[in-house]
């Protein structure tokens, strides 16, 4: 794959930041759906909020006016239950009427309405007057203009909610909204009445009205979501009481505004809950009631929130959300390319030097490799000598015996020419031919003697070249010691790759102090074996030259004996008997010269050991450097995929 053949860098760089685009994206995405939920739980509250707030504001509102209508009442049914002095006068509840209006600025007009001949005194003497039916009937309606100006005017149309619903129920009334004139125009209004009860019957009632302008001025009051809310009274029967912002739908039924809002209605009629809460294409509405009494249907506080309006709120925090999610990517990103980047240049540097290592150690392997084959080969070679040093010492070893046969057999023979002597000069002529024979074993002693000297000088010759030779052993030695202390420090720079390495270098380096220290065993014993053998051609030519100068010297006197027949055999005698002596001494001779060449040829053999055993470690360090080598080359190719992984390279 084109990803594989990617640096390590590319591969780490592309993993983490992608890693962290996608978690971004993951907590935008989260976060934007707990925004929206969070947006919507927002707009509930603050919907709920103000509708309940509302709901209480408009409470008050009314339930005040009420208070000041009971008032009015109880006034009134005191004055007609109670004694004489408690009695009001007619101006006295005009004066009472005017005074609340003046202070109230919710009322545009409050009012009490009798029937007929319901007061003290006659309705007759008040006909015609303000405040008063053409009979004389007491229905003043003190009302308030626009501009604050109060006015008395009389009670009319008694066919409305207004004065029926108290007078059947007996109870108070909230009236569904309705036009009457106020001073002349027309006003959308509500009424809040009270019945006043004479001995426990319907005599009159208390009142005062509301202009809806009022509770339109509450609801414009009302600022949700930058005015892009609504809120919206509705009363009992779905009449608009009050729309923010939209003075012109107060008066129509909300049902003709909105048609999805009869299942609104539907739906709160068929509860019993503080508020409520629709939604449906275009709007959230949450719905609290407005209560108005005990015995009368409440009135609802709507508000109305736009879906776009809280949508926009969302887009806006998810637009927020994304900034900073993308600028703490940036920055997440920047940190880590700069970590990695860092991290990269070390082991980017750990990788060169790892493979100046690995350089270094195929080096040393290969000397190391070629070190112990010339090692090996010298040992071949050094072994192939010491069996032909063997070889002639053992030659060396049979002349030596043979020589000493000889030497044995001479003495026998002056044994004889002892006897011979004895019987007398007649055996003169026999001696003679002895003696001649005893002249020519003396020459070919001599010469024996001489070849002996040479092999000797040989074994010198050969036993220096095995000393060279160990000297050459010392100096591979040497080289191996020291290729082992530079395979130990470059195993310890590859760290756990070079552990192997480093354990290999060890047992190079106890290889070569043990050839060091064989070779310098060999080196002694050679050289006690060239002292020991040059002692034994000194001592043995200079005995062997005396004793044939002497030999020579009796064998011619004998024969100049022999020869003027007038020696004694008493000299004969003598002469045998020293002969005799002699050839013991050169039998002596042979037999330690015999045991020098036995000592000789015991040490060569154990050269010959010492050099096997050199060969074999030459063999191990052999097998070791090629394992160097097979570990240098895993080694080499563990820093090929390294630098695969690193560069992405094939």
């Amino acid at each position: 794959m084109v990803f594989d053949k990617r640096s390590l860098k590319f591969k780490l760089l592309f993993s983490v930041i992608g890693g962290i685009f996608i978690l971004s994206a993951l907590i935008i995405g989260i976060g934007a759906k707990y925004n929206s939920d969070l947006a919507y739980e927002k707009a509930n509250a603050v919907a709920e909020g103000n509708a309940i707030e509302s709901a209480l504001t408009i409470e008050r509102l009314f339930n005040e006016t009420m208070g000041k209508v009971t008032t009015v009442r109880e006034v009134m049914e005191t004055s007609f239950n109670g004694e004489e002095k408690t009695k009001f006068e007619r101006s006295e509840i005009f004066a009472m009427l005017r005074y609340i209006l003046e202070r109230d600025h919710s009322m545009i007009g409050n009012y009490v309405g009798l029937d007929e001949g319901s007061l003290h005194d006659s309705d007759s003497l008040h006909k015609g007057k303000p405040g008063h039916s053409d009979a004389g009937r007491f229905i003043p309606y003190m009302t308030k203009s626009a501009d604050g100006t109060i006015a008395l005017e009389t009670l009319s149309d008694f066919s409305g909610d207004w004065w029926l619903q108290p007078k059947n129920t007996l109870k108070e009334t909230f009236t569904e909204p309705f036009v009457y004139k106020v001073q002349g125009v027309d006003v959308l209004m509500t009424s809040l009445t009270t019945p006043i009860l004479k001995e426990g019957k319907f005599i009159g009632l208390s009142g005062a009205d509301i202009a809806l302008n009022r509770l339109q001025e509450i609801t414009d009051a009302i600022n949700i979501y930058d005015n892009k809310g609504k809120m919206i009274l509705i009363s009992a029967k779905g009449m608009i009481a009050g729309y923010s912002g939209k003075k012109d739908l107060v008066g129509k039924m909300i049902a003709e505004e909105n048609k999805s809002f009869e299942k609104t209605l539907a739906d709160i009629a068929a509860k019993n809950q503080k508020t409520y809460f629709f939604k449906d294409e275009n709007n959230l509405q949450v719905v609290a009631k407005i209560h108005l009494g005990e015995h009368n249907p409440s009135w609802l506080a709507v508000v109305e929130i736009p879906l776009s309006v809280i949508d926009q709120e969302v887009k806006e925090s998810i637009i927020n959300l994304v900034l900073i999610g993308v600028l703490s990517a940036i920055i997440i990103v920047a940190i880590v390319y700069f970590t990695i980047n860092q991290s990269y240049k070390k082991l980017i540097a750990v990788e060169n030097e790892l493979g100046e290592a690995v350089k270094v150690t195929n080096r040393n392997s290969k000397k190391l490799q070629e070190s112990s084959e010339q090692v090996a080969e010298s040992a071949t070679e050094q072994a192939s000598s010491i069996q032909e040093t063997v070889s002639t010492l053992d030659e060396i070893n049979a002349m030596s015996q043979k020589s000493a046969i000889v030497a044995r057999d001479s003495s026998s023979r002056s044994d004889a020419n002892l006897r011979v002597a004895s019987e007398g000069k007649k055996a003169v002529e026999n001696m003679i031919r002895v003696i001649e024979e005893i002249r020519d074993s003396n020459n070919a002693v001599m010469n024996q003697v001489e070849r002996s000297n040479n092999e000797f000088q040989k074994i010198v010759t050969i036993i220096n070249e095995i000393s060279n030779k160990a000297m050459v052993i010392n100096e591979i030695v040497s080289q191996t010691k020291l290729l082992s202390f530079n395979a130990s420090v470059e195993a310890a720079r590859a760290g756990e790759h070079g552990k192997g390495f480093a354990v290999v270098a060890e047992e190079v380096g106890k290889l070569a102090g043990n050839s060091g220290d064989a070779a310098t065993q060999i080196g002694s014993m050679l050289q006690e074996s060239i002292e020991t053998v040059q002692k034994i051609i000194s001592e043995t030519s200079s005995e062997v030259a005396k004793l044939v100068e002497s030999a020579k010297t009796k064998v011619d006197s004998g024969v100049s004996v022999a020869r003027t027949c007038g020696e004694s055999l008493d000299m004969v005698l003598g002469n045998v008997n020293e002969m005799t002596g002699m050839m013991g001494e050169i039998s002596k001779a042979q037999d330690e010269q015999a045991i020098g060449v036995s000592n000789i040829t015991d040490a060569m053999n154990q050269i010959d050991a010492a050099i096997h055993q050199n060969s074999t470690v030459a063999e191990q360090t052999a097998k070791l450097s090629t394992e160097l080598t097979e570990q240098s080359r895993n080694l080499e190719h563990s820093l090929k995929e390294l630098k695969k992984e690193l560069y992405g390279r094939s």
